[in-house]
């Protein structure tokens, strides 16, 4: 089964991208990662990188007509959401091929074997989707305005089904793509429950472990090791570091909210994954010695704002070693 996975960056984006494609490219068997640059920068960089499994789209590439006239009038991340059925379109059209269409948030990694996920729904997919899962009532709360899907991971099959549910994804998201939720929309996110109704053969995965992240942890069983961690007992395939905060090469706030992540987890998956964005840093510096895009520097009143974090119990810093 040949998969494509791809990918949309910018240049501050692109260390996370990096971090996946490492973690991605020992399952990526005769598959294959596209990284979708919007800018130039971020296009040149993974070009002179030319990781092998891989392929670099530029803007003009992949977007079309529709899209190309929101350039100037979205917000970056709206624009970017509103291409995502876009660019597993152009993977379709010019990657030989390829069965299924796998978009991919840059800010996730791969565990396992991302693929056992995707036959876990079933022969009869067309569409797989992952659910939010919720499972802490402060998440829980958040389903209304977002959804029931997450969009950080869709799966679409190069068949006609496929190609009509992501010319139906992309019409909605021309039409609106909100950072704010709305009653009837919120980003590219919320379209997803309506494709079932739709179309047949949309799936909801059922591994815990495909796509898992922050929301549907709490309360779960996080075992293994950091080389292969489980969630209540199957495999961890793709999480979703969904919030992470880069302020240093060295030093992440893994989750800057009101709730505390729980030690496993912090110990097998998110102290790995500062190690690999750390090294991400490294490679990229071997090319370009002063890159620091992705970085946020503090503001003044940020070492208040920890200290009340840490006295809360609610501190996820995290400083990669």
């Amino acid at each position: 089964m040949k998969v494509v996975y791809v990918v949309i960056v910018d240049i501050e984006y692109a260390v996370r991208g990096l971090a996946l494609y490492r973690s991605l490219v020992d399952h990526l068997q005769n598959s294959e990662i596209g990284f979708y640059c919007v800018d130039e920068d971020a296009a040149t960089l993974f070009e002179e990188m030319a990781l092998p499994g891989s392929y670099v789209v530029r803007r003009p590439e992949f977007e079309t007509p529709d899209l190309a006239a929101l350039w100037s009038t979205r917000a970056r991340n709206e624009w970017c959401w509103t291409a995502k059925a876009a660019l597993i379109l152009h993977a379709f059209r010019n990657r030989r091929d390829t069965e299924w269409g796998v978009y991919l948030d840059s800010d996730m990694a791969a565990f396992g074997e991302p693929h056992i996920g995707l036959l876990s729904a079933g022969e009869e997919a067309e569409v797989v989707l992952t659910p939010h899962r919720f499972s802490a009532p402060y998440f829980a709360a958040f389903e209304e305005a977002v959804g029931r899907y997450n969009a950080g991971y869709a799966a679409f099959k190069n068949s006609e089904t496929g190609h009509a549910a992501l010319d139906w994804w992309l019409a909605r998201c021309i039409e609106n793509c909100p950072n704010i939720p709305n009653d009837n929309a919120y980003a590219d996110q919320k379209y997803l429950a309506e494709i079932g109704d739709c179309f047949p053969g949309v799936s909801a995965s059922p591994h815990c472990g495909l796509n898992a992240a922050p929301w549907n942890v709490f309360g779960k069983h996080i075992t293994g090791t950091a080389e292969q961690p489980e969630i209540d007992g199957e495999p961890l395939l793709l999480f979703h570091f969904q919030g992470l905060r880069i302020h240093g090469t060295r030093l992440y706030d893994m989750y800057p909210d009101q709730v505390r992540l729980p030690a496993d987890l912090i110990e097998l998956v998110y102290r790995p994954y500062a190690r690999r964005l750390h090294d991400a840093f490294a490679e990229i510096r071997r090319l370009r010695p002063r890159f620091r895009n992705g970085i946020r520097r503090p503001r003044p009143r940020w070492l208040l704002t920890q200290s009340v974090r840490v006295l809360r119990g609610h501190c996820n810093l995290v400083l990669a070693r």
